[in-house]
């Protein structure tokens, strides 16, 4: 019921004060001056949470509610709760041009699984009350991917060119916003399975240790916990997008943390706390306990999540200075940009945009021959960038290298069938220094043709 609060009084809050913070594309001035209301909304909300905890301190030292008559408030609070929803949602839908539940539920749906997106989902009560979003589409992407290679996928991060080929519109997407359906279309049944796997068999030990523990504090604890790793790993399901270190591995670490409390719980519940004692000993410095009793599968979890939050660090720093590379690249700034994506290439080697960007500042500088070894490098680490192979383009009119200039905007075109605005610029380019492009436009890509044979038009 707290939790459950809090995101009401958050959804409140930035509806009606701070609309920036929905809005898609929010204007510059509300972005500052919304940006710092934000960050005493915030410290009012960890001011008030505080109080809360406080006032539920208070209350516990003086009211003692059983645990029968705590089921039945739950009960009670619970029927209540789901009357006012379902009332609430009767009388939304019915109102106005809603058409009621039926209809607007129906709205709703093909909202979710359209294929074009509607500009009105942009304004803060679009956003808030409208199931529009590409949501749908990125699933069947990956669902499109996965049917063509199913048991190995096609590898780890190479779902944004699955989305380039299957997208329905013109719009960027960097992941799949689904820990299940990306992990499907990336790492193929395989990756899946395991995932799946291990889904299960925390849901099955948390489960067994709830049944154990009864009634009593321990379980409380454990059920808050277990009910937060639920709510996490929904959302990893339905939208794992930019949150994935802290979502994704959050996760993690709560349920490795519940692994561990079950297996204290049972061993207080065998030998009492001398047993706790004896075996906190044993893990001590001075203690003689094993390997496996020191790690066990929960050890083991929450040592993995941490080398796993320690890995995405790097990546993140690289994607923080590939921000001022672009900035950089769209001033003209040649010098600093070709020092920055050299910077943010440190960070992540096994990122090759980094690379083309630093080729963009050596064709600036005139030199050529280091951009085409550095663009070909950066295919080597991510052979389907279609806009590494737009710049490769570019480089190869520069140098008059017809041929070159157009199986790599071919390539390109294969790669992002729907991408124009750049695409068409190289095409022309292309065209003025002699350039044939056997393809055709067609409805959702393009269609290549072979080239003609010689002596005819």
């Amino acid at each position: 019921a707290v939790a459950f609060f809090w995101m009401a009084v958050v959804v409140a809050v930035s509806y009606k004060w701070l609309p920036a913070m929905i809005e898609s594309k929010p204007a510059e001035d509300l972005r500052n001056s919304q940006g710092t209301k934000l960050g005493w909304v915030l410290l009012l909300l960890i001011v008030l949470v505080a109080a809360t905890q406080w006032v539920l301190k208070q209350l516990e030292n003086r009211v003692t509610v059983s645990v029968e008559l705590g089921r039945k408030i739950g009960i009670v609070l619970a029927v209540t709760g789901a009357v006012v929803l379902a009332v609430g949602f009767l009388g939304y839908t019915s109102t106005g041009s809603r058409g009621g539940p039926i209809k607007w539920a129906g709205d709703r749906i093909e909202g979710f699984t359209s294929t074009t997106r509607a500009e009105s989902t942009e304004t803060v009560e679009a956003r808030l009350f409208s199931s529009q979003s590409e949501r749908y589409q990125e699933y069947k992407a990956s669902w499109e991917t996965f049917k063509d290679h199913p048991l190995t996928g096609t590898g780890a991060a190479t779902w944004n060119t699955a989305w380039l080929k299957w997208r329905p519109y013109d719009m960027i997407s960097k992941d799949g916003h689904s820990w299940f359906f990306e992990n499907l279309s990336e790492l193929g049944i395989i990756g899946a399975g395991l995932m799946v796997a291990f889904v299960v068999f925390f849901l099955m030990i948390s489960i067994k240790d709830l049944k154990f523990m009864g009634a009593g504090r321990d379980r409380e604890l454990y059920g808050t916990f277990f009910a937060a790793c639920l709510m996490l790993l929904v959302h990893a399901m339905l939208d794992w997008d930019w949150e994935m270190p802290v979502i994704f591995m959050s996760f993690f670490m709560f349920a490795g943390a519940l692994l561990r409390f079950g297996q204290l719980v049972r061993t207080r519940a065998e030998g009492g706390d001398e047993a706790v004692d004896a075996m906190r000993a044993r893990y001590s410095s001075k203690g003689g306990g094993t390997t496996g009793e020191l790690f066990g599968w929960a050890g083991i979890l929450g040592a993995l999540c941490i080398v796993g939050m320690i890995l995405t660090i790097p990546p993140m720093l690289s994607a923080n200075k590939m921000d001022k590379v672009k900035a950089y690249d769209r001033a003209g700034d040649v010098a600093n940009l070709d020092k920055s994506a050299r910077d943010a290439h440190k960070y992540n080697p096994l990122d090759g945009e980094s690379l083309a960007y630093e080729a963009k500042g050596k064709m600036a500088l005139g030199k050529l021959d280091e951009a085409e070894a550095l663009l070909l490098q950066s295919l080597d680490i991510e052979p389907a960038n279609d806009k590494t192979w737009r710049v490769l383009a570019r480089l190869y009119v520069q140098t008059k290298q017809t041929d070159k200039a157009v199986e790599a905007i071919r390539t390109s075109r294969e790669l992002n069938p729907l991408e124009s605005q750049d695409t068409g610029q190289v095409e022309e380019q292309i065209r003025a220094i002699g350039g044939f492009l056997y393809y055709q436009y067609i409805p959702g890509g393009i269609n290549v043709l072979a080239p003609p044979e010689p002596g005819t038009t």
